[in-house]
């Protein structure tokens, strides 16, 4: 006992500097699997603070900076696309709690919780690069506040090919000069594209990071950033910034109100068919993982256009309506459906990033019955949908 005290004492007073470059954050990182260092490593960095869990020298989790929910359903997606974990309370880290449950229950292989667990470790180095750590600090700790699974933290030498495959990509980044691009803007168009056929155009909708694009492309972040930078100088994509995406872990609060809405929903002999028209499968299954667990059916439609007869087959009690998509316009979607005698009636919720007063005004013209801001609230959505939903409809 007295042998890890003195290590913790050793591991805080040789990281708690200004880091600024990529190879002093991986020598401490080195330190600390080889103090076999349990505890949290905090940076702070541009008003964010970034964690690096460690258990024993090996790393468990990175939570914590810019767009931790992202993060998460980006690795989810690309290393294991079938496991959607249930909403619940969780301790922190949530991120190992979830892989840990996933591999209890059979839904993930330790080989796709690690590879999750890398996925963001890589992510957060590179974005910590990005931001510049300004300081940092070591809490030790006995034991982490989660069950550990031995097999599931990675070990150094797990860690070292990560570490140079994001000091690769750092070298490109800089030789480029994009050193004052974050990978957590979000591109958007500020003057109509002239390429029709650009494969980025329709990724281009005011809600997909540099990150999210570069997954969807499966081409690394500095590549597509480098694609973009022509449009960028020349003014015609500008860089914005975006909230995250919900976290999956329900407040008390929330939970309350989760609670009473299932309880009238599951007392009807059918549940009732919530519709999601957005181009964005990451909005679709947020709403679903808040919508199921209260009882809703989801109904997920990414391309309007061409799924139109399943929403007229179906007929939701509810609609979801995303303003920004590829191929068709929110309002022309809205106007189309009010003009569809079965719609009429239908509440539509516009659901989009782009929250101003004249978004707001046009939605109500085209006949919306109400407007949310992404990323979705638990607590809003579920409220809106009593709203609209309290009383029982007519067939």
């Amino acid at each position: 006992m007295k042998l890890r005290k003195l290590d913790n004492l050793a591991v805080s007073s040789a990281i708690a500097t200004h880091m600024s470059t990529l190879p002093k954050l991986a020598q401490n990182i080195a330190l600390l699997s080889q103090k076999r260092a349990t505890g949290e490593w905090l940076l702070n960095s541009n008003n964010s603070e970034w964690k690096l869990n460690f258990y024993r020298g090996r790393l468990l989790c990175t939570p914590g900076g810019v767009h931790r929910c992202r993060r998460w359903q980006r690795a989810l997606k690309q290393h294991c696309p079938d496991f959607v974990p249930e909403e619940t309370d969780l301790n922190e880290p949530w991120e190992y709690q979830l892989l840990n449950f996933g591999i209890s229950q059979k839904q993930l292989s330790i080989t796709q919780a690690k590879a999750v667990i890398r996925t963001m470790a890589e992510e957060v180095l590179f974005s910590l690069a990005c931001h510049s750590v300004t300081g940092s600090r070591w809490l030790p700790s006995k034991q982490p506040n989660v069950e550990i699974l031995l097999s599931l933290p990675l070990p150094s030498e797990e860690i070292e090919p990560s570490i140079k495959k994001v000091q690769h990509l750092w070298q490109q980044w800089q030789k480029a000069n994009l050193d004052n691009i974050l990978p957590e803007q979000v591109p958007v168009w500020k003057e109509p594209p002239k390429e029709q056929n650009w494969s980025l155009q329709k990724l281009l909708n005011g809600d997909n990071t540099l990150w999210d694009i570069a997954y969807q492309l499966k081409r690394p972040v500095t590549n597509v950033t480098l694609s973009l930078l022509p449009l960028i100088k020349r003014g015609a994509v500008e860089l914005k910034e975006v909230p995250d995406l919900s976290s999956p872990i329900f407040k008390q609060r929330n939970k309350k109100v989760r609670l009473a809405i299932a309880g009238k929903s599951t007392s009807s002999n059918k549940q009732p068919l919530i519709a999601c028209i957005d181009d964005s499968p990451v909005v679709a299954q947020t709403l679903e993982k808040i919508l199921a667990p209260a009882g809703y059916r989801v109904l997920k439609i990414t391309e309007p256009l061409r799924q139109m007869s399943a929403l007229v087959k179906h007929k939701p009690d509810l609609i979801f309506l995303d303003l920004l998509m590829p191929d068709a316009s929110g309002y022309n979607i809205c106007t189309f459906l009010r003009k569809t005698p079965m719609f009429q009636k239908t509440p539509i919720i516009i659901l989009t990033s782009r929250d101003t007063v004249v978004n707001r005004g046009q939605a109500k013209l085209t006949g919306a019955s109400d407007f949310l801001s992404k990323p979705p609230e638990p607590e809003k959505v579920l409220q809106v949908i009593q709203k609209y939903l309290s009383v029982d409809r007519q067939p």
